[in-house]
Order: C-alpha cells, then sequence, then structure tokens
C-alpha cells in the first residue's frame, strides 16, 4: 500500500491559542487542583510574572528551562511562563535519582529549573539554579501582568522529552511548537474536545502523553482537572472523575485494565471520551469499560520523536476480542511500512513504520549520530523531508488501517513507558554481584506486558540480592525501569554471533523457585494487615512473611494501589519508595509499624515518654531544621570472626540492641516537647553485599548517606555485611548520631567481639548487667541542672567568650545562606617520632597531647586567617560516672577552647597558656552547649556553626579500631562535616597519629583542604624543632607551597626596549607622515607631534628647566596635550599632569615644587613660576636631552589620608617596562590604536596615551568635557581600536549604551583597571575572549598584574591574576612572612615597576617602600594596603582594603562582598555600601542605581540579599540614586554619595493587623518576650528552645503548623504573622464553600 499523507492548513500555535482563551473567557476556570481553581485570567497574569522572572534570569529563545514539578497550579503556570520567555521546557521526575537528574542537566545545558522548596536541593546539587514560585511569590507579584510578545514558530522547541537511551543515557527529543499544535488541532477538530470539556491530568511530566492532557483542554477553553500529585491509584482517579464531573480522560491500556475492575463507576457518568494509548489496546478492557460506562474511546499510537500521537482510531464497539488497530494517520502526518530493504510493502505485508509530517521532531539533543540513524530521508517526499524509524513492526489492514505487531528491536513498553533494555542491563551490570544480566518483558495471561531481570550471579551472593538488585536500581533509574521479577541462571542463552538468545529465555512462571516457600506465617496485627491487602491483588493464596510482593507477580502498579489500600485500611503515611526497598511481606509490616508508629543516677519510670537529654535536644532540634539530614549518621565498622556469615552478624547485633535502650529507642513530639520511648524489642535485618577494596568507601558512603528521620518512622541503625573480595568480612553499621559517640562505639565494638566469638564457639554470649541505662542519664541531667547551675555556668563562659570574633578564613565558594553539613575530608598523618617529640613538649609545660597540637593547629588557622583569637570546638565524653562506661548513648557536649595566640610568644608559652584554658573549659563542661548558643548567640546565624567554625577531636587508642586498616576507606566514603574544619586524629598502632581535615564542600575545594593540611603537619615539626621559637617565627609554607610561590610571584623578565620618549622619537622619524593623534577637529602626524613638542622643550630649556626637574602640564585633552607631555620629556624634565578641571588650590598644591607649567593662556596665572604658553609656540625640531632609565618620567599625585595629596615619583626604567608590555600584548592587537577619555593625572590612562604611538598607531582623544552619556556613540564613531583600557566604573557606563557584542568589538583587548572587576559585570563581555582584569597600584607604574577573565568569571569579584613582565607579587603578614597558599594577607609589589616614593615624603616613603626580604639585595617592595590571597591555580584574589572592612554584630564584613552580591539582581544597574556607624548599632545602607526608569522596591531588594546572604551582611537601608559620583579619573567618589543615616520621618511603625497583635500576645504569655514589630525574636530574647514553645503554641491557637525553621527566617512579629495569614488562607482556599460556613458556625460566639 502507498505511503499515506493526509493534510490539513497549518494551525496557530500552543501558547497563542491559550492565550487567547485569556481574552475570550478570562473568568473561565482553566485549572482545576483539589479545591483550587486558576481561571485563564489568573493563569495568563501568573504565567506572565513567571516569564518576566525567567527573562531576568536569563531564559530566551534557544535556552531550555528545567521543570522538576509534580503536579499543581505551580506546573501548568511554569510550563507557560517558559513559553512566554520563548524558550523550551524541559521535564524533569522529582522522584527519579540524584544521577538521572544530573545527566539530563548537564547534557542539556540547562541553567534554571522550576521546582518547589523539596526539589531545590536536587537542582542546586546538579549545577542548575533553583526557582521555586512558592519562595519568590512576593517578587512575582510586583512583576508586570503583561508578557512582551514573544515570535515563536513552527520550527521553534517546544520540550526536550528525554526517553530511555540503549547505551544507559537518556536521550533527549527535541519536539517543536508545530508538532505539538498539529496534534492539538486534531484533538479539537476531529476527536471533538471542546470548551464544555474537563480532561484529567495523570500522566507525569516526564512521558510526553502530558502534553495531551495539559495543553488540549486549555487551548479551546475547556478545564483541565489535575488527579492528586502522589496519588494516582484507580480507585483514587475514579473519585476525582466522579468529584469534578471529568468528560476526558487519558489512560495506558495497563492502567484500563485496573480501573474496570475498581468500583466507585456509578459516579462517573459525565465521562464521555477515553483515549487509550502508550501500548497495545486489546478488546476486552474496552468492553468491560463500555458495560460501565457511555464513553466514546479512542485508540492512538506514536512515539514520542512524532509528537505523542502519530495515528489515531475511534474503537468500534462491536470489536469483542483481540487488539485494537492503530488507526490513520494524523493531519500532516506522513507514514510508510517498509521492509528491511527501505521498499514500500502492500496490504498485509509486515514491515516497519515510519512516519514523517508536522509531528516529526527535530531529532536527539546534542546526539547528530543518533539523529542522522533514527531520523532518515524520505524516499518519496519531494520536498527533502524527513521520516523516524519507530522499529515497530506492522502491516496495513484492508480497510486502511494499520495493526501494530510488536517491536523489530529490543525496546519495549511496560505500563504505556517506552523502556530500553539495554539501559537497565548496563545499571545492572555495575552491581558487583552481577556476572551478566538480561532483561525483557513476558506476558500475562491478560496480556499484560512485565518486565524481568535475568540475573547470572557471582559465586557467594546472598539470599538477598534480588532485594539489593532492586535498591541498586532505585538509586539510577526511575522506578518505572525496575523489573518485578529477577531469575537467576548459570548462564544467559546465546545465538551463534555471541548476542543473547532472548527469545531462549525461560518465562518467569516457567522457572523453578528450587526450594518450597519457608517462612512463617503472618501473625502480627501489620502482617495481617499486609497479607489481606496482597492477598486482594494478587490473587488468594497462602503467604509467609518471607514472600516477595515482585516475585508472586506483583508490579510497581500494583504497588503503587498497594499504597493506596494501605493508608486507606491504616491511615499510615507511607510511600512508594519505602514500599519498593521493602518487598517482603514482613518488611512492609515493619514499615507499617515504624509508620504507625541527682546525685545518684536512678532507673526512671518507663511508663509514658521519658525527657530528652542536652545532646538528645540538641541533635533532636537539627533534625527538626533538616529532617533526615545525613549530617547527624554515624558509621562503626566491625571485623566478623573468621568464618562468621550474616546470620551470626545480625544475631549478635541484635542481641547489642537488645541489650542498649539507645539503639531502639524512638522520639516524639508531646506537646510541644520532645520525649524518648523505648521499644521493648526490635529486630534489625543485616543485609550482605560483596564488594571489592575498590568499591568498598561506595559502599559505605552509600549506607551512610541516607539519614534517619527523628520520628520512629525507622529503627535509628542499619547495617550489611560487606564481603571484600581481599578476604576480610566487615559489619558496616549506620547509626544516627543521637544513639551513640565516640565512647560507645568502643563499646559496642568490644562487646561485639565478645559476642560473635560466643556465637562463633557455640556458647551464650555472656555481658555483665546494666544498672542503668541513657534515659535513667538523660531524666538525671535534667534534675541535676537546675536553674541556678545554669545561670552560674552561663555567667562564666559570658565572660570567657566576651568579645569572641567568629573566624574568618577566606573560602574558595561562597557562604551558604544555610550550611548544607555536605563535607569530605583530607588525610593528616603525625609520625611516631614527630609524636614523642609533641608529647616532650607537652611534658615539659605540664600540658597534654591534646593541648600541644591545639596549640599549632590554632597557629596555623591564624596565619590562614590574620586572626589571632581563635575559637575551636572540641567534644568532652561527658561521661564522669563509672556506672556510665558501660552504656551506649549520645553523651558528648561540646566545648569552645578560646585560643588568644601572642604572635610574639614562643611555642612554649603558647602551650602554657592553652593548658590553662583547656583545663578551665573542661572544668566548666556539663553546660548543655545549645544553652550556651543560645545566651552568647542571641541572633543564630544558619550559615555556619554559633560560636566556632574550626573544631578539634582527638580520639582514644580504643576508638573502632576495626578502621586501622580501613583509614584510606574512610576519608574516601566521608560525606558530612559538622563546621567548617574540623581536624580529626588517633593513635595509630605504630606510636604515631592518623587521621584527616574534615572540611565543608560547600565552602572549600579539596586542594585548598590539603594544603591546609599539609601546613599543619609541616608546622607540628617546627614547632616540635623550636619550641623557644615564637609563633611568627614558624614558618606556615610546606615545601609545594614555596615552591609554587616562588615560581608564581615573578613574573617574566622585563621586557626589552628604549624609554618612551626615546621610542617615539624613533616611531615619529621613520613615519612622520601618519596620524599619531586625532580628536574633535583636528589631526596631527607623527613628524607635526615632535615639533609641537621640540617647540614646548625649547621653550622650558630657555625658561631654566633643567634635567630632573619637575615640570606641570595642565592642558586639555586637544591637539597640545601629548606635544606637552613628550616636550616635557625632550627637555630632560618629568611631567606632573594637572587635570583641568582641579580646583585651583587642588592644582597649585600639585604643582609646589614644579620648575614651570606647560599650560594654554587661559590658565597661566595658576603659576607663580616659569610657563610655557602653548597657544603662542612655534613647531620647531628639538634635539631631546639624553635620557637616564632611572630618572624620573612623570609624578602622579594621589589623594592621602590626610588629606594632602602625595605626588609618586615614577622612572622611566618602570614607565618603559609596562609600557613595552602594552606595546606588545595590546596596542598590537589591532589597527586602530587608543583611546583617552579619562584624566592623564591619572595613571591608568599612562598605556592609552603612549603604546599605540610606539608602533605608529594613532591616539583618539575625546574632550575634556565629554559628557559620559555619550561614551558608547563617541567610542564607537572612532574605533575599532587595538585596544581600550577603562575602570569597571565606565564599562558599567558602557553597557547601558552599547549591546555586550558593540562593546567587544570596539577593541581587539578591553583592559579594566582601577577598582576590582565584579564577575557579573565581567561575565556581560568576557564570553569574547577579549576582557582583560589588570591591577596596580601607581607606585608600581600603572599595572603589576593581569587576569584573563574566562568566559565564566563566576560571581564575586575577578581575581587579578599573575605578575606582569618585570614584576613581582607577595602576599605577606604584618611581619612580612609569606602567607601559605589560600591565606589571607597583604599584597606587596615590586620588581622593575617600583616608583622612587613619593615627593618630598621621606616618611610616607620609608613607610609605604619597605626592602624586599625574599629579592635581590636592594630590592624593594610597596605596600599596597590590599588584602588578598594566593589561589591554588597560582592567580591572586584581591579581598579589599585593609582599611574598608567593617564589624557588624561581630562580624568581619568586607562590603565589597555586599555589592557584588546587589549588582546580581537585574534591577540593579551598580551599588555601593555606606556604613552608618551610630556607636553599638553599625549600619549598612546601600546606594544603588536601578535599571530603567522604575525602581524595583526595597523589599525585593533585601529579600535578593537575604537569600544570598548571612542575615547580618543584609543592608538595612536602601537609597536609590541616579548614578554612581565619578571623579574626574573614573573611580568612585564617594564623598558625593549621599548620607547613609535614616531620617526621623522613616521610623514610625505601621499598624499590626490582628493576626499579628494576637503573635505579638503569644511572644509575651507564653514566651516571656515583649518586643515591637519587627524586632527580632532573638534579639528580644527567644532562643532555640522557646521557639519551639511558640511554635507549640502557635499550632494550638491557629491550628497550622509551621517548621521550627521558620522563626529563624522570620524571627518578627509581623513576618511570622504574615506566614501565619499565609497558611490559613492557603487552608480556606482548599475548604468546600459548605466547609467554610459550617466552621464558621461552629466558632461563632452565640448571642445573649
Amino acid at each position: 500500500m502507498p505511503a499515506i499523507l493526509s493534510t490539513q492548513a497549518t494551525t496557530a500555535l500552543t501558547p497563542d491559542l491559550i492565550g487567547s482563551q485569556a481574552v475570550l473567557t478570562p473568568d473561565a476556570v482553566a485549572v482545576i487542583d483539589g479545591v483550587r481553581r486558576l481561571t485563564y485570567r489568573e493563569l495568563d497574569i501568573r504565567s506572565a510574572q513567571l516569564a518576566d522572572l525567567l527573562r531576568e534570569r536569563g531564559a530566551r529563545p534557544g535556552t531550555h528551562v528545567g521543570v522538576l514539578l509534580g503536579r499543581g497550579l505551580d506546573l501548568i503556570v511554569g510550563l507557560l511562563g517558559v513559553w512566554r520567555t520563548g524558550a523550551a521546557y524541559l521535564p524533569l521526575d522529582p522522584n527519579h535519582p540524584q544521577d538521572r537528574i544530573d545527566r539530563i542537566l548537564t547534557a542539556s545545558g540547562c541553567a534554571l529549573v522550576l521546582c518547589d522548596a523539596t526539589g531545590a536541593g536536587t537542582v542546586t546539587a546538579a549545577g542548575a539554579q533553583p526557582l521555586d514560585q512558592a519562595a519568590l511569590a512576593a517578587d512575582l507579584a510586583t512583576r508586570p501582568v503583561t508578557a512582551p510578545p514573544v515570535t515563536i514558530s513552527a520550527d521553534d522547541v517546544a520540550y526536550v522529552e528525554h526517553t530511555s537511551g540503549s547505551t544507559g543515557v537518556p536521550k533527549g527529543v527535541v519536539v517543536t511548537h508545530g508538532g505539538l499544535a498539529n496534534l492539538l488541532d486534531w484533538a479539537v477538530r476531529e476527536v471533538g474536545i471542546d470548551s464544555g470539556d474537563r480532561m484529567l491530568q495523570r500522566t507525569s511530566l516526564v512521558y510526553d502523553a502530558h502534553a495531551f492532557e495539559i495543553f488540549t483542554p486549555l487551548v479551546c477553553g475547556g478545564t483541565l482537572v489535575l488527579a492528586p500529585a502522589d496519588d494516582t491509584a484507580p480507585a483514587t482517579l475514579l473519585r476525582v472523575i466522579a468529584e469534578h464531573a471529568v468528560t476526558v480522560m487519558q489512560v495506558v491500556p495497563s492502567i484500563l485494565h485496573t480501573l474496570v475492575e475498581e468500583d466507585g463507576w456509578a459516579g462517573c457518568a459525565t465521562l464521555r471520551l477515553v483515549v487509550s494509548g502508550g501500548e497495545q489496546l486489546h478488546a476486552e478492557p474496552v468492553q468491560r469499560l463500555l458495560g460501565l460506562a457511555d464513553v466514546e474511546v479512542w485508540n492512538v499510537y506514536g512515539p514520542t520523536e512524532t509528537t505523542i500521537n502519530s495515528l489515531a482510531t475511534r474503537v468500534d464497539p462491536a470489536q469483542l476480542s483481540g487488539p485494537i488497530p492503530i488507526g490513520r494517520p494524523l493531519p500532516r502526518t506522513r507514514v510508510q511500512v517498509v521492509d528491511e530493504r527501505g521498499r514500500v510493502v502492500g496490504v498485509g505485508v509486515p514491515g516497519e513504520l515510519l512516519i514523517g509530517g508536522a509531528g516529526l521532531a527535530r531529532g536527539y539533543l546534542g546526539r547528530p549520530d543518533l539523529t542522522a540513524e533514527k531520523f532518515v530521508p524520505d524516499p518519496l517526499a519531494k520536498d527533502g523531508g524527513r521520516v523516524y524509524r519507530t522499529g515497530d513492526g506492522v502491516r496495513w489492514r484492508a480497510d486502511g488501517q494499520l495493526e501494530y505487531l510488536g517491536r523489530l528491536d529490543d525496546q519495549v513498553k511496560v505500563n504505556g513507558v517506552r523502556l530500553e533494555p539495554a539501559e537497565i542491563e548496563a545499571a545492572l551490570a555495575t552491581h558487583p554481584d552481577v556476572v551478566a544480566a538480561a532483561v525483557t518483558t513476558y506476558r500475562l495471561a491478560d496480556g499484560a506486558a512485565r518486565l524481568a531481570g535475568y540475573i547470572v550471579p557471582r559465586t557467594g551472593a546472598g539470599p538477598d540480592l534480588d532485594a539489593l538488585l532492586r535498591a541498586h536500581l532505585l538509586d539510577r533509574l526511575p522506578q518505572s525501569h525496575v523489573p518485578g521479577r529477577f531469575l537467576h541462571l548459570d548462564a544467559l542463552p546465546q545465538v551463534a554471533s555471541g548476542k543473547v538468545d532472548r527469545r531462549a529465555l525461560p518465562h518467569p512462571d516457567e522457572t523453578p523457585t528450587g526450594q518450597a516457600p519457608t517462612g512463617a506465617a503472618p501473625s502480627t496485627a501489620s502482617e495481617l494487615v499486609i497479607q489481606r491487602a496482597w492477598q486482594e491483588l494478587l490473587g488468594d493464596r497462602e503467604l509467609t512473611v518471607e514472600d516477595d510482593f515482585f516475585k508472586l507477580g506483583g508490579t510497581s502498579l500494583q504497588l503503587t494501589k498497594l499504597l493506596s489500600d494501605l493508608r486507606t485500611r491504616t491511615g499510615a503515611d507511607l510511600n512508594l519508595r519505602a514500599l519498593l526497598y521493602a518487598p517482603t511481606l514482613r518488611a512492609q509490616a515493619r514499615l507499617l509499624d515504624g509508620a504507625r508508629a541527682g546525685s545518684v543516677i536512678t532507673r526512671a519510670d518507663r511508663a509514658g515518654g521519658l525527657p530528652l537529654s542536652s545532646g538528645q535536644r540538641r541533635l533532636w532540634f537539627m533534625d527538626r531544621l533538616n529532617p533526615a539530614s545525613p549530617e547527624w549518621m554515624a558509621g562503626l565498622l566491625f571485623r566478623l570472626p573468621e568464618g562468621a556469615g550474616r546470620d551470626l552478624a545480625e544475631r549478635a547485633l541484635n542481641i547489642l540492641v537488645a541489650r542498649h535502650e539507645s539503639l531502639r529507642t524512638e522520639y516524639r513530639e508531646v506537646n510541644g516537647e520532645p520525649l524518648q520511648f523505648i521499644r521493648p524489642g526490635l529486630t534489625v535485618e543485616v543485609g550482605e553485599q560483596r564488594t571489592t577494596p575498590a568499591d568498598l568507601p561506595q559502599r559505605i558512603a552509600a549506607l551512610l548517606g541516607r539519614g534517619i528521620a527523628l520520628d520512629g518512622a525507622e529503627p535509628l541503625l542499619r547495617a550489611v555485611v560487606l564481603d571484600v573480595s581481599d578476604g576480610r568480612r566487615l559489619l558496616a553499621v549506620a547509626m544516627h548520631h543521637i544513639t551513640t559517640d565516640g565512647w560507645s562505639a568502643a563499646v559496642l565494638e568490644r562487646e561485639f567481639a565478645q559476642v560473635t566469638g560466643a556465637l562463633a564457639a557455640g556458647r551464650t554470649p555472656e555481658l555483665p548487667e546494666l544498672d542503668i541505662q541513657y534515659a535513667d542519664f538523660a531524666a538525671w541531667q535534667r534534675d541535676r541542672l537546675t536553674d541556678e547551675v545554669v545561670e552560674a555556668e552561663l555567667g562564666h563562659w559570658a565572660t570567657v567568650l566576651d568579645g569572641l570574633a567568629p573566624l574568618t578564613l577566606v573560602t574558595d565558594h561562597p557562604r551558604p545562606k544555610i550550611r548544607d553539613g555536605k563535607g569530605s575530608i583530607v588525610p593528616v598523618t603525625v609520625p611516631p617520632a614527630l609524636v614523642r617529640s609533641l608529647d616532650d613538649l607537652a611534658a615539659a609545660t605540664g600540658a597534654t597531647r591534646f593541648t600541644t597540637i591545639l596549640a599549632v593547629y590554632a597557629l596555623v588557622l591564624a596565619r590562614y586567617s590574620g586572626q589571632w583569637d581563635i575559637p575551636v570546638g572540641t567534644v568532652v565524653a561527658g561521661r564522669g560516672r563509672a556506672e556510665l562506661d558501660g552504656v551506649v548513648g549520645f553523651f558528648l557536649n561540646n566545648l569552645v577552647l578560646r585560643c588568644k595566640l601572642d604572635p610574639e610568644s614562643t611555642v612554649t608559652e603558647a602551650v602554657t597558656r592553652l593548658s590553662t584554658v583547656t583545663r578551665d573549659a573542661f572544668a566548666h563542661q556539663e553546660l548543655p552547649f545549645d544553652l550556651l548558643v543560645d545566651r552568647i548567640v542571641p541572633e543564630p546565624d544558619l550559615s555556619r556553626t554559633p560560636l566556632y567554625q574550626a573544631a578539634f577531636d582527638l580520639h582514644g587508642a580504643d576508638f573502632n579500631e576495626a578502621v586501622d586498616d580501613d583509614l584510606d576507606t574512610i576519608r574516601q566514603m566521608w560525606r558530612v562535616t559538622h563546621t567548617d574544619l574540623t581536624l580529626l586524629l588517633r593513635p595509630s598502632a605504630d606510636g604515631g597519629l592518623v587521621g584527616g581535615l574534615e572540611y565543608a564542600t560547600s565552602l572549600y575545594g579539596a586542594e585548598t583542604a590539603g594544603r591546609i593540611a599539609r601546613t599543619l603537619e609541616n608546622v607540628l615539626a617546627e614547632a616540635a624543632a623550636a619550641p623557644g621559637a615564637p609563633l611568627a617565627a614558624l614558618s606556615a609554607l610546606t615545601g609545594t607551597d614555596a615552591a609554587d610561590l616562588d615560581r608564581w610571584s615573578h613574573g617574566e623578565p622585563a621586557i626589552d626596549g628604549a624609554v618612551v620618549p626615546v621610542r617615539l622619537v624613533e616611531q615619529a622619524t621613520r613615519t612622520p607622515r601618519a596620524i599619531a593623534v586625532r580628536g574633535d577637529g583636528f589631526t596631527l602626524t607623527f613628524g607635526e607631534l615632535l615639533t609641537r613638542a621640540g617647540a614646548v622643550a625649547r621653550s622650558l630649556r630657555d625658561a631654566g628647566v633643567r634635567r630632573g626637574d619637575r615640570v606641570g602640564v595642565l592642558i586639555e585633552r586637544g591637539p597640545w596635550l601629548h606635544a606637552g607631555l613628550l616636550g616635557v620629556w625632550l627637555a630632560g624634565a618629568a611631567y606632573v599632569p594637572v587635570d583641568p578641571d582641579f580646583p585651583v588650590t587642588r592644582a597649585q598644591s600639585m604643582l609646589d615644587g614644579a620648575a614651570a607649567l606647560v599650560t594654554d593662556a587661559s590658565r597661566a596665572g595658576v603659576f607663580d613660576g616659569p610657563v610655557t604658553v602653548v597657544d603662542s609656540l612655534v613647531p620647531t625640531l628639538f634635539t631631546p636631552v639624553e635620557v637616564d632609565p632611572d630618572e624620573l618620567a612623570y609624578v602622579i599625585y594621589t589623594s592621602g589620608s590626610t588629606g594632602r595629596p602625595k605626588g609618586v615619583a615614577v622612572t622611566h626604567r618602570g614607565l618603559a617596562n609596562h609600557v613595552n608590555w602594552a606595546v606588545r600584548d595590546l596596542a598590537s592587537a589591532g589597527a586602530g590604536g587608543g583611546a583617552v577619555f579619562s584624566s592623564v593625572a591619572f595613571d591608568l590612562v599612562v598605556p592609552n596615551v603612549w603604546a599605540p604611538l610606539l608602533v605608529g598607531r594613532p591616539v583618539h582623544l575625546l574632550p575634556q568635557d565629554l559628557d559620559l552619556a555619550e561614551l558608547g556613540s563617541r567610542l564607537t564613531a572612532a574605533g575599532p581600536y587595538a585596544f581600550l583600557k577603562l575602570t569597571p566604573g565606565h564599562l558599567e557606563v558602557l553597557s547601558h549604551q552599547l549591546t555586550p557584542e558593540q562593546v567587544t568589538d570596539l577593541a581587539g583587548v578591553i583592559v579594566v583597571a582601577g577598582e576590582a572587576l565584579p564577575g557579573a559585570l565581567a561575565g556581560r563581555y568576557s564570553p569574547a575572549g577579549r576582557l582583560v582584569n589588570e591591577y596596580g597600584p601607581t607606585e608600581a607604574s600603572v599595572g603589576t598584574c593581569i587576569h584573563p577573565v574566562p568566559a565564566d568569571p563566576g560571581t564575586g569579584v575577578v581575581p587579578i591574576g599573575a605578575p606582569l613582565p618585570g614584576m613581582v607579587m607577595r602576599v605577606l603578614d604584618e611581619r612580612f612572612h609569606q602567607v601559605p597558599v589560600g591565606g589571607v594577607g597583604e599584597l606587596f609589589v615590586g620588581g622593575t615597576g617600583v616608583a622612587r616614593g613619593y615627593v618630598d615624603r621621606p616618611d610616607l616613603t620609608a613607610a609605604r617602600f619597605v626592602p624586599d626580604p625574599y629579592g635581590p639585595a636592594g630590592s624593594r617592595m610597596y605596600r599596597s594596603g590590599d588584602v588578598a590571597r594566593w589561589r591554588g591555580d597560582g592567580a591572586v584574589e584581591f579581598l579589599g582594603r585593609s582599611d574598608d572592612q567593617v564589624k557588624i554584630r561581630g562580624y568581619r564584613v568586607e562590603i565589597g562582598e555586599i555589592e557584588a552580591v546587589l549588582r546580581e539582581h537585574a534591577g540593579v544597574a551598580d551599588a555601593r555600601i555606606l556604613v552608618d556607624d551610630q556607636g553599638e548599632n553599625t549600619r549598612l545602607v546601600a546606594c544603588w542605581v536601578p535599571v530603567g526608569p522604575a525602581p524595583v522596591a526595597d523589599a525585593i531588594l533585601r529579600e535578593h540579599c537575604a537569600g544570598i546572604l548571612p542575615d547580618y551582611m543584609v543592608p538595612t537601608g536602601f537609597l536609590a540614586i541616579d548614578a554612581i559620583p565619578l571623579n574626574a579619573n573614573g573611580k568612585v567618589d564617594r564623598s558625593a554619595l549621599p548620607d547613609p543615616a535614616p531620617s526621623d520621618a522613616n521610623r514610625d511603625e505601621e499598624p499590626l493587623s490582628p493576626v499579628a497583635e494576637y503573635v505579638q500576645q503569644l511572644w509575651r504569655e507564653k514566651c516571656g518576650i515583649a518586643a515591637g514589630p519587627r524586632e527580632s525574636f532573638f534579639h528580644a530574647g527567644g532562643n532555640s528552645i522557646i521557639a519551639i514553645r511558640l511554635i507549640a503554641a502557635i499550632q494550638d491557637e491557629f491550628g497550622v503548623t509551621l517548621p521550627v525553621r521558620a522563626v529563624f527566617e522570620g524571627p518578627t512579629i509581623v513576618q511570622m504573622a504574615e506566614l501565619i495569614e499565609n497558611l490559613i488562607r492557603d487552608e480556606i482556599d482548599q475548604m468546600s464553600d459548605s466547609e467554610v460556613v459550617a466552621d464558621l458556625t461552629m466558632t461563632e460566639e452565640p448571642q445573649a
């Protein structure tokens, strides 16, 4: 039969059709989500506002925006919002593993992802930017309600849908708007869906059918009804259909099979149309459906690559059995059936289906090879069209319809999901217990397809391999890709070619199990509930507790129904993923159980809950902030005796669980207070895994990587036997830290060895009775810590810690707003001989090993941070009583050791002093750390741990000895950290110390942490070798650091070349007629420039100017400027440039000491001395005076802190060094020369003035009275140039006048200098590869170093890079010692460019120009006063001015960081921070320049800053100004910024809402806190414990549940009230009218 093409005119595109509905029927309901509604008007407005935000964040045509959302209103708004930017959306599934999401986002280049709060971490981990509409609601509400039109064509991308890939990598199908529009037009025109229909949406976004469900009703004015986000069980779908009068539903046949078996169809009378697709549809379920409802059924077919549906047919009700045909092509769709050679076949002949036409996708994203393979030229088309090879076998029927015959390749469909078995096989092959694997489908009796995995297991694989494989796949693939059955084979059958013979794989039902069913019959209440539910799903059969749901034929679809059934029966809060991990009846029953679920320490009453200890309370509170965080998991490794297996290990572990109550304790909150409850019994199942030494770290990391919530839903420990291929057998135990500590680990290890030894010998283990348990200690501690004891201890610690500042190490990455607890570790080793030396030092001072190492650790932190008052945290065992020695539990308490170091004191003196500190701290260790934090840190900072950011823990020799041989394993699997840096050490068997430096990966890279660790090892050795040496004298440099710094500190040798005036005269002689200088209304050739300069020189010599004199040059940028400057040089003098716009008094002070002045007639009166008036000069030749390179070239005046300008004397040698580099690397980058538009009194312009001339290229002078508003047009008109050099301020000005392309096209190289370059500004131009960041003080001859800006410079300040030729850079501390790589110090500049000094200021010269102790004899350095550090890549990072720091609430703050964050906001063109110092209250005020005429609200800027910075760095005031004032040299004129002090008019408080008044009353009555509406809860006396009390009171009074974190994130009365109001409003929105009326009736007070 010939190819068939169904034709029809092109239709309007989907976004336009939906937008038109907002005009035609604005108040019609567009979307229903439970009780929530969204009209077309509201949908239009919200999507427009979201589009505005997305455009601001970078969404635009040609980009992809990820969507990681479940069903809800935000999803629908999000999809339309993405389209309204011209971008395409990229569907993601919140339930997919992190690895799959990472791969999809990386492959697509997707930088933005719409998500909710729960998905933000997943998005961030994948390297993309999360956008949570709920969190951004306030911002979105302020945005425009209409979106600017975006032109979308039929060929533009609508979405990219990822399907299963045969290589194991998902492939992204690029679907166009034209293809989608064609499909929807068919649904409206031919299927008859219209504005009266309500269509059910149940398909996940990651399956292409979602687009048909979502957009079909919206393009025709109908209503979209969303199924519940977390429940699509058949009964739920029928309930939704009935409740919302759904008329249209789309389902896959496997869902239809289950739907027709459900009760509840009586309420579905409105249903009129059912569309079925995704897999083969049979007539039997259709007939069952027609008997339940009066519906029309359509069968549709189409792969994702041809936009969902390509063929369709209305099902004939007369067909009673057999497969339904897939029909005829949709409009504008072309289909062909061809044989193996590509020849079209006739009716009845099987062949492969090819599809082309309007629905054809572009291809596979980033996979041109696969696109070319699957999207092939259409041999029958005359328009060059393509067709998609579906791989499906079909044949034409006589009635012109196609009949589906099955897959021609290995691709399968199960439950409507298209799968590549090879992808699943690739994942299975990564499991260490799998030798070979194959995956295919099999059919049940009713024709339904099921997925089966065939496994060749390794010898010794455990009996629980199937469960391990299921868990293994769930961590890598979607749930739909996990086989329900695993069959174990000795070998996979093969064909002659060696490929797997899939036809020879046995049917699962034909494979004997090999053993009779084992296991006890269900007996507990939960087991019986599970049994009944299984029997209803799988058939009435005899079950045991060991039966596996999937081995009995269960599917993931049936598991969804099981979840719904169990929720209905028990009310338990179960989730699908937990059931998938628990396939046996026993395991699911346990899940169900969990979900329902003074001076003498005496046994406490176990009736009811028991109080928590202070340590438990602290960990419980951290769990409330971040439930089930892996940060609080503790790992133990136990060696198994030789010959011991999993069963023995499980028995031994459960004996310990029965012995120690803390291991079977659960935690509940009662009336706002946490309590602990002891389980009478608990059995922990121990798994078994085979692994290799190489894979062992990952196995342990996976065990520890999943946290345990303290809600009783699961035991607080999990365990697995690891059978290592090198012969070791280890029991790995993961426990929540609330159950254990280091001492407990030693107890458990000792007892585990005793128990396993006894069991292996066939004896009953005998352990001494425990008189008390941990819960008894907790009750005793509560009674012991009376108010009097606590207050006394708080008083002591308040004195000790008074004035303590946080440790401020410079980090590699910006500090997150909320600490994430993710970490890693680098090794630290202290050799035995060094340990003995340290012990000798400790003994000589009467100190301990701990204190000695602490002193050195604090010293290392001091050398990195520049601080000498270092807080270091440590933990104490908390077991001051003998009866607690054998008790397992969390006894630890945190202490702060304040290490005040004196750089001049010796090592011995420092250890002695810290010995007193540690003894005092340990004597006051009983005060719970959380109480100390509440007193000392009244306003918590969630970005860091309180009171200390570095910690030290020295364990005893008995700490979990099983890890002695596995230290490298431990380091590799490390995934958490409890503060920024923690030094962990323990004795090793050889007498040394081993451990590591734990570090927060959100702050530091491994290289930085490694350098700190090596520095520590080095300084430990130095301190032991020289205990009498001052601390400051100990070198902090390792051999690696010293070598790196020696290499990095020096630029290449100075570039050879004559001094600038000599080279310029030579160039003028060679090219006298070439243009040298041009400007408004004039041009000068090199010859004319030379004769004009000669006239100036002759006049000066005639006036008595001699060699070495200083001559002022006061000339506007015009035809005499270069001549005046050069003429001074020809006369043998040095020029002093004076800006014509300077006040007369300043000009005169700069000319003090000058021998003459070169100027025009109008300014001749400024100078009381010889004046050369250029207006009257006659050009002439002049023989230049010979120039000595060490004579002065110019003197440039800079501002001084005393108000008196200081003149920097720069030599010809220093000038030539810089200009010769500029000639080589800048002026030679093009033929256009350069431009001068800044004051020549500013040395930034020196290369602009001279470098082009030395290669015969022109210099363009912009006029003196240049309006910066014309800068862009002026430069464009005269360009392009070889290079431009300008300030960041100028670059910001250009960004508002020219496009980025226009700016980068101005010059071959653009050099930015003079101020710190913000990354956000640089990023606009860096992709062109022409941007260079330069740094250099005037005192170092213009430039010191450069950093070519990479394409993505990131946020913050761009590094200043590496030294220029002939230059030297050093980062030193206040004693001129080199700081280690990564450490903070002052930047010193040396080399050829160092100036002679300050003119007539020998005192200041001596202070700032100092000898270079690391350079040749006689070499000098300039102290820049700039704070910097070396990065690990050899670039210097500018951190700010040493005098540009402020302290806010005890924190040292660099205001440049805040300015950089403000500039990142799309509504901010530029910003500067002012400091309003009001005594004890120092305020930060932002002066900012709005983008456009309508400034964004202060609240939005405050929210923007609060989303990135800790709260103490968020400005309290915002002042919008027209422009950042610049002085004549292009730098910011801070004196011209407005006064930051607030006006009294802004201090009135707004009236409180009723809810806010009630919240204020709760603060006062329930918490004892009286505060103003905007006063912080914590400033007013609140703490974490009182916050919990407040949360409970709010829940009681308002009936809403707030997370504890809400008090930290919104700590004022006004913020809390707003949150409560929003929660109540959301609750009301979800209530029906009758429920609202009933609620009001019940709460209405009776009338008298």
